[in-house]
C-alpha cells in the first residue's frame, strides 16, 4: 500500500533552530506539528485548518497527558537516584 494521506504532517529541525517557528497541515482535515528536542525538553507547535480550533485543545491535552506517561515510565525505569 502506498501512503497518500498524512493527516498528521510532522518536521523538526536542529535544537537551535527558529523556537517559534512552525509547521503547518498538508491536507484540509490534517494537523501540523513541529517538534524540537533539547536534553531536558521539547518545544512543540500544533497547528491546523479552521476547523481544527475547537479540535486542538483536546489534541493538545491528549498528547500532554501521553508525554507525563512517557517520562513517568522513562523515570520509573531509570532506577531511584538516575
Amino acid at each position: 500500500r502506498t501512503l497518500s494521506r498524512n493527516t498528521f504532517s510532522t518536521s523538526t529541525t536542529a535544537a537551535d533552530g527558529l523556537r517559534l517557528a512552525g509547521f503547518g497541515p498538508v491536507v484540509e482535515d490534517g494537523y501540523g506539528f513541529r517538534y524540537l528536542s533539547y536534553a531536558d525538553r521539547f518545544h512543540l507547535f500544533l497547528s491546523g485548518w479552521r476547523h481544527a480550533r475547537t479540535s486542538l485543545p483536546s489534541l493538545q491535552e491528549t498528547l500532554h497527558e501521553a508525554l507525563e506517561d512517557l517520562l513517568g515510565f522513562l523515570e520509573a525505569e531509570s532506577g531511584p537516584g538516575a
